[in-house]
């Protein structure tokens, strides 16, 4: 997504940043301490992107100049807000890029002191008593922000790359999407250096269904062995069902996976108010619909304290709404090389719906699906602008105005 240019060649950054690629190294070797360093293509002003090469021990890097974070655009992997003094300055990023790993700050806590009631398959704990944060001393220094699980979740579809696309795919499997997001998963870690592969359960496909249901368990299981701390269990629902046993728990059936997992009544009311579109989208053909969850055990049990979820087409681009996923399935048998721009955190203004990448310069392509909200339409226009002056090109649609979607840019 985001693109480098390197003594004429073009690099996208995951790939030139990934320690694990032999020829990324390679070439960040060769022109380490030279003059000619890569540059940011994500916009076309003058403004420095310039990038630093760097070493740590064997291994080579990429930094960004000082104070120029926020000279890259919003959609960008290497943006940052401008620093502020005083105060009232900024928070550090919930979700932090150094080198090819990400660190993330989970607010949901995955440890809890003891439990409160018991549980069996069908009767899930109603709530538990949490660890309780220490009281600190106050600080002078901004404090670092912290990101619910989704924000966790696109971290390691955008590590994973499941948010670009390229034209000679025809298809992605559910098997190597869930396996591109466990390899990813070992470039990410929590808070205090943690890996999330530790913590973590993708319901991955293996050989059969009985197998693959085994492996899945054994591993939830072996992830939540003590049951003072939870497991990140990422997996795609199938179907919701209420518990027959306590009045407004929820179980949700995930693919590959042969227990449910419970919703007590206070998670499931605001789990099903925070994304209740998604709720009612579960088991449509077109879409998936992934969840994200601070899972614990009790004996058989499997009881979520915190939940995340999202929509993605069938291969695993995420979408914002049914207009979007209608332009991805259209960009797919089109042919095109395109991405979705993630939201990680933050108030990002002119985050783009997609980015068109096989043009001669990038487009951005937005859908405005919103036509009764006036503060809406007022970002529209601010956003449009934003284009214009930066000399950004960009497609748009109106499902309300535009029955039929308009062409896409000439592919060149």
């Amino acid at each position: 997504m985001s693109e480098l240019l390197l003594d004429g060649e073009t690099y996208d950054y995951l790939w030139l940043t990934d320690r694990s690629h032999a020829k990324a190294q390679q070439i960040l070797r060769r022109y380490h301490g030279c003059t000619e360093r890569p540059c940011c293509q994500c916009l076309t002003d003058k403004r420095n992107r310039q990038l630093v090469i760097k070493v740590r021990g064997q291994r080579y890097y990429l930094a960004r100049k000082a104070d120029t974070s926020h000279h890259h655009a919003e959609w960008c992997l290497l943006y940052e807000p401008p620093e502020t003094g005083g105060p009232s300055a900024k928070q550090k990023p919930a979700i932090q890029y150094e080198g090819d790993t990400v660190n993330v700050k989970l607010q949901t806590r995955l440890t809890r002191a003891s439990f409160t009631t018991t549980q069996t398959d069908d009767k899930p704990v109603a709530e538990d008593k949490p660890n309780l944060p220490h009281k600190k001393a106050p600080s002078l220094k901004p404090a670092r922000a912290s990101t619910r699980p989704v924000g966790l979740f696109q971290a390691l579809i955008q590590k994973a790359q499941l948010n670009d696309w390229q034209p000679q795919q025809t298809e992605r499997p559910f098997a190597a999407s869930t396996r591109a997001l466990a390899k990813a998963a070992q470039t990410v870690t929590l808070e205090k250096q943690q890996p999330v592969a530790e913590r973590l359960v993708i319901t991955l496909w293996e050989r059969n269904l009985e197998h693959s249901q085994a492996i899945n368990l054994a591993a939830l299981q072996t992830r939540t062995d003590n049951p003072q701390q939870a497991a990140i269990v990422v997996g795609e629902i199938m179907a919701c069902r209420n518990s027959t046993k306590i009045e407004g728990s929820i179980g949700l059936k995930l693919k590959l996976l042969n227990v449910p997992l419970w919703l007590p009544p206070p998670l499931a009311r605001k789990a099903t108010n925070s994304f209740a579109q998604l709720f009612d989208e579960i088991g449509k053909p077109d879409r998936r619909i992934l969840a994200i969850a601070a899972v614990f055990r009790n004996k058989t049990s499997f009881v979520v304290s915190d939940i995340g979820l999202i929509r993605t087409n069938r291969q695993f681009i995420p979408v914002d709404s049914s207009y979007e996923l209608q332009v991805t399935d259209k960009l797919i048998a089109e042919q095109r090389r395109f991405s979705k721009p993630l939201k990680l955190e933050g108030e990002l203004r002119y985050l783009p719906d997609f980015l068109l990448h096989d043009c001669q310069i990038p487009w951005v392509m937005e859908v405005f699906g919103i036509t009764n909200d006036d503060k809406y339409q007022a970002h529209k226009l601010e956003k449009l602008q934003y284009y214009r002056d930066h000399g950004i090109p960009c497609w748009q649609w109106e499902p309300d105005a535009e029955k039929v979607m308009p062409d896409f840019p000439v592919k060149t």
